[in-house]
């Protein structure tokens, strides 16, 4: 194996960010709000799942429309099936 590995050959990673030569960034973007997390309350999320449940629903769609990942409504949607129908 050659003694110059990727880590040792990369020279971008010792090029300085800024034109005057320092490595010190002069401005920060600060992202206020309420994030990516979100509380729902039990019956929102059981209406969420509910309207997913409907005959020619799709969970995909009932996702986006709630700006949801569908995985976590497809996790839901077993969660809720193995509840009622005792499926494991």
């Amino acid at each position: 194996m050659s003694r110059a590995s990727c880590k040792d050959g990369d020279k971008d990673r010792h090029t300085p960010i800024l034109e005057d030569g320092s490595d010190t960034l002069r401005r920060v973007e600060i992202i206020t709000g309420t994030g990516r997390r979100r509380r729902w309350s039990t019956d929102a999320k059981a209406a969420i799942v509910a309207e997913s449940f409907a005959p020619g629903a799709s969970a995909s769609g009932v996702a986006r429309r709630h700006d949801i990942s569908p995985s976590l409504l497809f996790l839901c949607k077993r969660c809720v099936s193995r509840t009622l129908f005792g499926v494991s």
